[in-house]
């Protein structure tokens, strides 16, 4: 029994869908092409950039390699005939040390053919002529080795010194000087002492000493000084005695030099020349009774080697007496003297 069709046909809806299809074909074509063409640009190399060289530029450049060419043509030349001339020199030395050692083995051959025809004595002096041959040969040969030694020029380091002699004290009688700053300068101790012990000043010490047991005051300027002096009476009992008058009495004098003027002075190239302070006050006493007592500050000791060096070249004795850089000169009766060299 045939079935009944209950379903209606639109017309025109299968051209619709074939539509459709042939547009989604031809899209994936499409893309299907412009896949290919990038992977084939992918593939292709890159263009290459060929540089154009002119006729001239390439001239120099065969010439400059032509050059370089025939210099490294040259060295290996020299290189060659260098070697040759090695391979030379060193065949002939070879071949005379060979001949050398040759008419040693027959030399040697001689010697001990003689020596056997000698009876036991001569074959005893033989031996003897034979090591004062060798003997002599080696002399011989010591002797041009050490004449080519001192024939050869001599380093020599010339050390200046300067002999350091017997020591003495100094007593009152002395030169004194002050080296600070690379300047030295005579100190007038004796005119100043002299200025102390004087007239009315020696008075007036005497006067405050009895009443206040210490007495002090300022002298100069003598010379750029001046001298700051002091007095101070002390009583001590005397060992093994009791009660009162057994006491000793002593005195202690002190004296401060003051320059007027830190750099007071000349430099010691100038002290050490004819006519300067310094040469005058040391040909006005004797140099074999007189000593020069040095205070030196710790920025002068290069100064102080010149002064030694030329004092000792006039024979005169010197003593040093270091200073701190800021330490003032003082002199006391409870000090201590200085020994002259």
């Amino acid at each position: 029994m045939r079935r009944a069709e209950s379903e209606d046909v639109t017309p025109g809806g299968d051209s619709f869908l074939d539509i459709i299809a042939n547009m989604v074909g031809i899209l994936i074509i499409l893309v299907m092409v412009v896949g290919v063409r990038a992977g084939k640009g992918a593939m292709s190399p890159a263009p290459q950039v060929v540089e154009t060289v002119s006729a001239e530029e390439l001239e120099v450049h065969v010439a400059e390699l032509r050059r370089q060419s025939l210099l490294q043509r040259e060295e290996i030349v020299q290189t060659a005939a260098r070697a040759q001339n090695a391979y030379q020199e060193t065949s002939l030395v070879d071949r005379q040390r060979h001949e050398m050692e040759v008419l040693r083995a027959q030399a040697e051959g001689e010697l001990a053919e003689r020596r056997e025809q000698l009876d036991a004595a001569r074959q005893r002096e033989f031996d003897v002529q034979r090591e004062i041959n060798e003997a002599q040969i080696e002399l011989s040969r010591l002797t041009q080795q050490q004449l080519q030694l001192v024939s050869q020029p001599l380093d020599v380091e010339e050390i200046e010194s300067t002999p350091t002699p017997i020591a003495s004290t100094v007593k009152e009688e002395a030169i004194y000087v002050r080296i600070k700053h690379g300047n030295i300068s005579v100190v007038p101790v004796v005119e100043l002492r002299s200025l102390v012990f004087g007239g009315e000043s020696r008075d007036y010490l005497v006067g405050a000493l009895r009443q206040r047991h210490e007495a002090a005051d300022l002298f100069g300027p003598v010379d750029g000084f001046r001298l700051r002096f002091r007095v101070e009476r002390y009583a001590e009992a005397v060992p093994g005695t009791v009660g009162p008058g057994m006491a000793r009495v002593s005195n202690v004098m002190s004296a401060e030099l003051l320059p007027e003027a830190d750099d007071v002075g000349q430099p010691m190239e100038q002290a050490l020349l004819p006519g300067s302070p310094l040469m005058r006050a040391l040909s006005r006493r004797p140099a074999n009774t007189t000593p020069v007592l040095a205070w030196v500050y710790p920025d002068s000791y290069d100064e102080l080697r010149s002064l030694k060096k030329a004092l000792w070249e006039r024979d005169i004795a010197l003593a040093v007496w270091p200073v701190d850089q800021n330490q003032p000169i003082v002199m006391s009766t409870n000090g201590s003297r200085a020994e002259a060299q």
